[in-house]
């Protein structure tokens, strides 16, 4: 598990890596600790972890990368969200409400692999 602790009382965890963001983040609320989640892992880590901070109370900021969500992220999604003075909402869609996009697929970026078959 990946937490970051600062001194200026916030909690850094990495939505991937960690697992239990909501409950670092229940815990961090007891002693009065924000959260500001940790994205550099892709789109898919970025809107999971908008998701969780409108979960939690002591939400503080969420971390992003401008240029991943200006170019890299539309490449391989259809509806990445975009800030708006400041502010960004995470998609309404179901389940983490991202749309694939279809060139990745296309030009041999992305693959499917089937892991499973019932």
């Amino acid at each position: 598990m990946q937490v970051i602790l600062f001194k200026h009382s916030f909690a850094q965890a990495s939505v991937l890596k960690s697992n239990f963001t909501k409950k670092i983040a229940d815990l961090a609320d007891l002693y009065y600790i924000s959260i500001a989640p940790h994205d550099f892992e892709g789109p898919i880590a970025w809107v999971s972890a908008m998701h969780v901070s409108t979960a939690v109370t002591n939400f503080f900021i969420l971390e992003s990368c401008y240029p991943r969500y200006m170019t890299t992220y539309p490449y391989f999604f259809k509806n990445i969200p975009q800030p708006e003075n400041g502010y960004i909402t995470p998609p309404d869609e179901p389940c983490l409400g991202l749309e694939f996009s279809e060139e990745p697929f296309k030009n041999g970026d992305a693959i499917v692999v089937t892991i499973a078959e019932l």
